[in-house]
């Protein structure tokens, strides 16, 4: 994922079945949280 201008970080899905709701180049909004000193995407939803 990139942000803005920020390079490429890499994050942790909760669940696989969430990378279904986009494809590469796809805006997104997604919720993240902190578990264990991992960031955890929660939910990922198109962005408008």
């Amino acid at each position: 994922m990139t942000h803005d201008n920020m390079p490429a970080y890499g994050l942790w899905v909760k669940d696989e079945a969430l990378l279904d709701k986009a494809k590469v180049g796809d805006a997104i909004k997604f919720h993240a949280e902190k578990k264990g000193g991992a960031i955890v995407v929660t939910d990922i939803q198109p962005a408008q």
